[in-house]
């Protein structure tokens, strides 16, 4: 083979060490997503960092991070240097964001699986601020989420297919992140022509620009 690319490592850090004895016949390339994980995971821990070090040194193992930021904190935990390679994004047919023509009223959502780096009290707020609540639909849909003020909550898991309808029907996303290297959810969004409302991080600000005026800074 010419080589081998590994896009979601099962195992975490520990995932790369696995890879060392493949990486002599064809070499591999491992993306790391979140290189400290949003809530406790297995293969982050001192032994799979020091493992991480050795598997790259005696390797032909190349790992990927897709900003600036994952590949810093990369270097910081295990010492290693990763290559940076954006976050794939995929030709749309239509870069127009969705008309709410037709429609009763303007769908937000919140799309993803809840963690604890999603911030659920502004979201009640800026429900009350869009008073009266018939003006807007404010959905949220991803495993894990309580309820929120304001919002219809779906908390359940939801297919490829499904996904990409509530992407492509909305008519704002909202990345209400505190802390992220990057995000899926805005890749997608940027995909079907869809405005998003997220802070201002870097990633966004590679997807969207720099004078986005969806990006949310501090104050």
């Amino acid at each position: 083979c010419r080589f081998t690319l590994v896009l979601w490592p099962a195992f975490g850090l520990l995932d790369i060490p696995t890879w060392v004895i493949w990486s002599y016949r064809c070499p591999v390339s491992i993306v790391v997503h979140d290189v400290e994980p949003l809530h406790n995971s297995f293969g982050y821990g001192k032994f799979a960092r020091a493992a991480v070090r050795l598997a790259i040194a005696v390797s032909r193992i190349d790992v990927i991070c897709h900003t600036d930021a994952a590949a810093h904190e990369f270097k910081n935990v295990t010492g290693v240097v990763a290559s940076i390679v954006p976050h794939p994004i995929m030709p749309s047919e239509s870069t127009t964001a969705p008309s709410s023509a037709g429609r009763h009223k303007p769908t937000v959502r919140v799309l993803g699986q809840f963690k604890a780096t999603r911030t659920v009290e502004p979201l009640a707020e800026l429900a009350r601020s869009m008073q009266p609540a018939d003006l807007f639909n404010l959905e949220i849909v991803g495993r894990g989420w309580p309820k929120v003020e304001g919002w219809v909550v779906r908390d359940e898991f939801v297919s490829e297919q499904e996904f990409s309808d509530l992407v492509s029907t909305s008519d704002f996303i909202l990345i209400p992140y505190t802390r992220f290297y990057q995000s899926g959810v805005a890749v997608r969004a940027l995909e079907g022509g869809v405005p998003v409302v997220a802070p201002d991080h870097p990633h966004i600000r590679e997807l969207y620009g720099e004078s986005w005026i969806g990006i949310v800074k501090d104050g």
